[in-house]
């Protein structure tokens, strides 16, 4: 039965291959009808015969998953299993499973296997149950249509589809194989590294240089196939889809379009939702970093979307976007409306480092000298402004900073100082102007806490002059 599923699968491609009119939605049937098999497979190796029809429920089976940041599908049926389990074990046993006096929540499993050879397994947790379902898994056919199978919070088992990894890598994502979520490029997966998983430079290095080689090593009939299907769905060869797509109101709020906003707002019940209208905050922050003034008064003002209102993964907030953007005037009418010129995001990022890392040299200015922001704020990692200038290398920025008091010899958290960041994006003048303006030593070209001195970052993104005028220094 799985065999047959998978190569109806790949009959599926290739039949949509010859009919323009047949849309994706005939492969990701077949994906899902493959994946199911293989789950009913491993829940039935794993566990009693009497609770492995769970995996059958509707709500339980494999399904789409909610988010498009990583896998493409999601089974929940471990967490029911497991809860079933447990309480079925514990009310043979006459223990409680919940309140003062509850057990242990440890599952033992007695299973027998075709051969009659009888297993008995503890499971501590619903993510071990989950670990195990995986592991039962037919290997083989897994890697025909899964390009990553991992348990996720809670024990939900989330897999991400060949298709799915073979169009995020047209779209210029990379997997991250530590959390299973895609991220833009090469430079998306090695802050992410470094951020959210607390690794060095050298090792996020070598995870998206793996990530790439996961991606191109995929190959096969079937994979050219969805390929070439892909780029058929998807005019334009390689081409970004659109972020917004399928968020009406999100593209209307970026696009300009004040009236498409408004009757999206008037159809989602107007002011009986007011600030809780669901699209409004992320509405909000596109109108802002777009520029479009009258869409964010009409919001702030008419649909009264708070003007501070944090949102999105990095909590970051309308005057974020503006700032970064430069967007001066949408950034003055948000701090008229009452939005925090020093407001932190979730990393401690204020909207004047964003505004300094993307040269919006006007916005600065206003913020510093308008909106008294504190230009000397640092983030969680201990960065002040001078370390976004020096990643993106802006010597006339780096003078007014310089010129309005801010520290440049600063060492964060990491031992990074400002030449650390220089290098790594390979800024030579930049590097230069820290050593001979500022005075810039051998203080700030040690190793950082990973061990990497700045020539040692230059080295590792290939900025050999560079690497080699920063050795010398030190020697």
């Amino acid at each position: 039965m799985i065999a047959s599923a998978i190569n109806d699968e790949e009959g599926n491609v290739q039949n949509a291959m010859g009919d323009p009119g047949v849309d994706i939605d005939m492969m990701q049937a077949a994906l899902q009808t493959g994946l199911q098999q293989l789950m009913q497979v491993a829940v039935r190796a794993v566990c009693p015969v009497e609770f492995a029809t769970l995996v059958d429920l509707p709500k339980e089976a494999v399904r789409s998953a909610s988010t498009q940041a990583g896998a493409d599908w999601t089974c929940h049926a471990p967490v029911a299993l497991y809860r079933r389990m447990l309480a079925n074990q514990n009310k043979v046993r006459g223990r409680r499973a919940t309140g003062e006096g509850a057990t242990p929540a440890t599952l033992e499993v007695i299973t027998t296997t075709e051969y009659g050879t009888r297993r008995e397994r503890s499971y501590g947790s619903v993510e071990m149950l989950a670990e195990a379902i995986i592991e039962a898994m037919p290997p083989h056919q897994l890697s025909q249509v899964a390009a990553d199978v991992r348990v996720i919070k809670g024990g939900v088992i989330a897999l991400t589809s060949r298709l799915r990894l073979e169009r995020a890598r047209m779209e210029g994502q990379l997997l991250c194989p530590t959390c299973g979520q895609f991220y833009a490029g090469t430079r998306g997966l090695r802050d992410h590294q470094q951020i959210k998983h607390l690794q060095s430079y050298g090792s996020a290095k070598a995870v998206e240089a793996e990530s790439r080689r996961q991606l191109v090593a995929v190959t096969g009939n079937f994979q050219a196939a969805i390929c070439q299907l892909y780029q058929h769905q998807n005019p334009g060869k390689g081409a970004k889809k659109d972020p917004l797509e399928g968020e009406p109101a999100l593209k209307a709020a970026r696009d300009g379009d004040l009236a498409e906003v408004q009757r999206l707002f008037a159809e989602a019940g107007g002011l009986g939702h007011g600030a809780e209208w669901k699209d409004g905050p992320a509405a909000l922050h596109w109108s802002s970093g777009s520029g479009h003034v009258a869409i964010c008064e009409w919001l702030v003002h008419e649909a009264r979307v708070p003007a501070g209102t944090p949102h999105g993964r990095d909590a970051r907030t309308p005057l974020h976007w503006a700032c970064r953007n430069g967007q001066l005037e949408v950034a003055r009418r948000l701090v008229a409306a009452g939005a925090s010129c020093d407001v932190a995001d979730d990393t401690g990022t204020v909207p004047f480092h964003l505004a300094v890392w993307q040269c919006q040299r006007d916005v600065c200015k206003w913020l510093v000298h308008e909106a008294n922001c504190d230009w000397r704020a640092l983030n969680i990692y201990g960065c002040n402004a001078g370390q976004w200038a020096a990643m993106a290398g802006d010597i006339q920025m780096f003078e007014w900073l310089y010129d309005l008091g801010l520290d440049m010899s600063l060492l964060n958290t990491n031992g990074h100082s400002c030449l650390h960041k220089a290098a790594v994006k390979g800024k030579e003048d930049v590097c230069k102007w820290l050593v001979e303006t500022v005075g810039l030593g051998i203080d700030h070209m040690q190793a950082d806490g990973d061990g990497n001195t700045p020539a040692a970052m230059a080295r590792l993104e290939s900025h050999m002059e560079l690497a080699a005028w920063l050795e010398q220094l030190v020697h």
